[in-house]
Formats: structure tokens, sequence, C-alpha cells
């Protein structure tokens, strides 16, 4: 019984870490200070620069993949209970 309770820790623990890692190599493509200015230019409709969309595309990377990474993991978890997918037991 514990070691069927540790295996999804185990795994949850493993995915967290993963997300972690895969936001700070993503935190090291965004310029914050430039990626907040060219936020607010283009809110204003203010042309912006090839680097000032570069920035608010990573932004808009880095968010996405903030808050996808979770549902992601939490729909595998519930695929493998309701229908035994992917199960590696």
């Amino acid at each position: 019984m514990e070691i069927k309770q540790s295996n999804p820790f185990s795994k949850a623990t493993i995915r967290q870490s993963l997300n972690e890692t895969d936001m700070e190599v993503y935190k090291v493509q965004i310029d914050e200070d430039m990626a907040t200015k060219a936020l607010y230019k283009n809110e204003r409709n203010i042309t912006l620069d090839d680097y000032e969309e570069y920035q608010i595309l990573q932004f808009q990377n880095f968010n996405f993949r903030v808050l996808t990474t979770p549902f992601i993991n939490i729909g595998l978890d519930y695929l493998k209970k309701m229908f035994g997918w992917l199960t590696d037991e």
C-alpha cells in the first residue's frame, strides 16, 4: 500500500521539478524590463520593434506553459484512473 501511494507522489514531484526547470529556461529568454515596456506599448497600439514583439511572444509562451502544464498532468492522471490508459504498473 505504501509503495502504491509513494509512486504517484514521486511522479508528481518529478513533474513539478521538470516544470520548474522549464520555467527557468523560459525566464532566461525574457528581458523583464523590455517585456513590460513592450506590453505597455502593445496595450496602447504603439508600434513594436522586432525585439519587443519577440519579448511579448516569449512572455506569452511562458504564461501558456505555466498555466497548461498542471492541467495536462491532471488530465493524464484522470485518464489513467478512469480508463487505465498509459499505466506503467
